[in-house]
């Protein structure tokens, strides 16, 4: 690759760092601010990482390392052992980035698939549970590399670039098997509702679709652009694939935000559907009743958790003096 296209490669990767850092503060900030304060819940790991919150944080880290290792690996020389570590770590982070993508993929689109095939969800579940193992041993041959780097081995290099194609290959595969259920499944839905308008369909299977199809497109052209990236060994397809990746992340982070904000709107609903119904003042004494009852229970709970049969026998003294 001459200088040119090399530094359009670099900056295109440092513009893709840039906006996965920023995508990873918005994520932060949303989970803490909008998710936790806004809702009154405590600052907890049970509370912040949730399983959905757990993977799109995932995804974003990865593609923070897997742009920035792109920077520094035009920097290295080609057979250096540091290039290799790199390289190895880029493998590792695209694995993740592909795991998580699945497994967040299919937990927030099986509600709509179960819709229209419920025996589909049970098969796409077994084949999510191996997911992590068959991609991450994308990384073999990377691994292999550096093992065998200083021991003077020779003509290597063919054997395990076939052999990181065919295990890509594998990822490819699942991937796009993944992306085309999930395309043709929301496309089924979508005209289902479309063709009978007397069908009531919830708004967060609408929300779930609309970006799903988004999504699974891009993720279904990354495939295609990487598969052109291995055969042809041009950078710009390998850009494009990457460029993706972070479509892919944007997508799924405008997902959570818009079903995020459908919840609330609907507690808005709720809320003044139950004043309607019972009156202002009633509904908040309701709350307030609600309210001392639970502060009464977490009391209560903190008696139990300091109760004598919980207290160590040298400590029960002291608590019988602060309990009389």
């Amino acid at each position: 690759m001459d200088w040119s296209s090399a530094s359009h490669f670099i900056i295109v990767s440092a513009v893709l760092t840039g906006t996965s850092v920023i995508g990873l503060i918005a994520l932060t900030y949303f989970i803490l601010y909008h998710e936790i304060y806004e809702r009154n819940l405590r600052f907890t790991l049970h509370n912040i990482a949730t399983s959905f919150n757990t993977l799109l944080f995932l995804m974003g880290v990865s593609l923070v390392f897997i742009y920035s290792t792109n920077i520094l690996r035009y920097y290295m020389d080609p057979g250096s052992l540091s290039r290799k570590v790199t390289v190895l770590c880029q493998d590792l982070f695209i694995s993740t980035f592909e795991i998580c993508y699945c497994i967040f993929s299919f937990k927030r689109t099986s509600p709509v698939v179960e819709l229209e095939a419920p025996l589909l969800v049970v098969q796409m579940g077994r084949v999510v549970r191996v997911v992590p193992f068959l991609f991450y041993l994308q990384v073999i041959p990377a691994v292999i590399e550096l093992a065998i780097v200083n021991t003077g081995a020779v003509g290597y290099e063919k054997s395990l670039q076939l052999i990181e194609y065919i295990l890509a290959a594998i990822a490819a595969v699942i991937v796009v098997t993944l992306d085309t259920v999930l395309l043709t499944t929301f496309i089924r839905f979508l005209r289902k509702t479309k063709q009978d308008e007397n069908i009531k369909v919830d708004e967060r299977f609408l929300i779930i679709v609309k970006y799903g199809v988004f999504v699974a497109g891009c993720a279904f052209t990354a495939v295609g652009f990487y598969s052109a990236f291995a055969i042809t060994i041009k950078e710009g397809f390998l850009v494009t694939f990457l460029s993706l990746m972070s479509l892919i992340f944007w997508g799924l982070l405008a997902m959570k935000c818009s079903l995020f904000y459908e919840d609330v709107r609907r507690g808005i609903l709720n809320q003044s559907n139950l004043e309607r119904v019972l009156g202002k003042k009633e509904l908040q004494e309701i709350k307030e009743s609600s309210q001392k009852r639970l502060v009464s229970v977490r009391i209560e709970k903190g008696s139990l958790a300091l109760s004598p049969s919980r207290i160590s026998h040298n400590n029960r003294s002291a608590v019988s003096l602060a309990n009389g």
